[in-house]
């Protein structure tokens, strides 16, 4: 994989809806490279990748990546973050986040 196909991929699949299993394998795949490739913003790529977990319904990834994002300063995360503990039935923790958010100013 290299950058261009990386954007290509993750340009055409971001809002696309109901990704087939290998469209949401070669998304992460793209997300993961621009990620570990330091292509730009770190903490931007862990977003979307914590979204694309998220949307797909692996919560427990997706609040790995959304607390990589708010350790590095992207106080939205806390947003998605609250988010993914709602969809975990985790209401306490999900709580806490939009507190956060809310403290934020989002």
């Amino acid at each position: 994989m290299n950058p261009d196909t990386a954007m290509e991929i993750i340009h055409a699949y971001t809002w696309k809806k109901n990704l087939t299993e290998d469209e949401a394998a070669v998304f992460e795949e793209a997300l993961r490279y621009m990620l570990e490739t330091d292509y730009g913003s770190e903490t931007v790529w862990a977003y979307n990748l914590a979204f694309h977990y998220q949307r797909t319904g692996y919560y427990g990834q997706a609040v790995k990546y959304y607390t990589f994002c708010i350790r590095h300063g992207l106080d939205m995360a806390y947003m998605g973050l609250g988010d993914a503990y709602a969809l975990m039935d985790e209401t306490e923790l999900a709580c806490q986040a939009y507190d956060k958010a809310k403290e934020a100013g989002y």
